[in-house]
């Protein structure tokens, strides 16, 4: 079983891809994938073409929910198929080590505002969070929170690209498609291993 350690993810390399051209090159392609047991329950990571480009986190419970949601964001472009390959690559992700030596390669698939978004919460460090008002200023569109917020639900890479960091402007904890549980105990947990919890 793999361990969780959302502190010491690996430095990533993301390549973008337009909305508008993703049915074309994932028809190309077969999206490889497989379900990973670690501490904070089953781990889906799929890649397509050695790059991660789906991994999500969620318990025994919400399994059909995850794969459904891979299922709806890519089999209808291309072939998908379970693969051994896919479980040393997450044996990457969550490496208790990771020294960065390799970035792992993230494959982002959305609208240019999306991945605008995504790219900006790649540089949340670990160990603090932003709500989601800061996250549109940062974008300098702060008029944008609900497009922002929708956005970041709908983040393909969980962890790898850390929307569990953003919060409403409140402090509370809102808003994970992976459950709100599983984000408290992400955010927990960054705060501890930095000496803050």
């Amino acid at each position: 079983m793999l361990v969780v350690q959302s502190h010491r993810m690996p430095t990533i390399c993301i390549d973008e891809v337009d909305s508008s051209t993703r049915q074309t090159i994932l028809s190309l392609q077969k999206i490889e994938y497989s379900a990973i047991p670690t501490d904070k329950g089953i781990c889906t990571l799929a890649l397509w073409e050695g790059r991660v480009c789906f991994l999500a986190l969620g318990s025994s419970a919400a399994q059909p929910r995850i794969d459904e949601a891979l299922k709806r964001t890519f089999a209808r472009h291309g072939e998908m198929k379970r693969s051994t390959v896919v479980k040393r690559v997450g044996e990457q992700v969550f490496a208790a080590q990771n020294n960065n030596a390799h970035p792992l390669r993230v494959r982002l698939f959305g609208t240019e505002f999306q991945r605008m978004v995504w790219r900006a919460l790649a540089q949340i460090p670990s160990g603090t969070t932003l709500s989601y008002q800061a996250v549109a200023q940062k974008l300098r569109r702060p008029t944008a929170t609900r497009a922002v917020a929708s956005a970041i639900a709908l983040n393909p890479v969980a962890l790898l690209i850390p929307c569990h960091r953003v919060i409403a402007k409140d402090g509370s904890i809102r808003g994970y498609r992976w459950g709100l549980d599983l984000k408290r105990e992400l955010l927990r947990c960054e705060q501890m291993c930095l000496g803050r919890g």
